[in-house]
């Protein structure tokens, strides 16, 4: 099962998002994540770019 149908069907309080996941781009998978639920999102992630992380932020990522 993957994470995406996890969080819709358990409804967790918080999803840490690692951004290097295997099969999907962890901002895509954001993006996913946020058409079907609200729930915050942490991303943990090794870029630092002040413009990477205002995209996240832009793209729903809560922190």
């Amino acid at each position: 099962m993957s994470g995406l149908e996890l969080a819709t069907r358990d409804r967790p309080d918080l999803v840490v998002l690692d951004l290097g996941l295997p099969d999907v781009d962890g901002s895509e998978m954001l993006r996913m994540l946020r058409a079907v639920s609200a729930v915050p999102v942490i991303v943990a992630t090794a870029r630092d770019t002040e413009t990477d992380i205002v995209d996240l932020l832009d793209r729903g990522a809560d922190d």
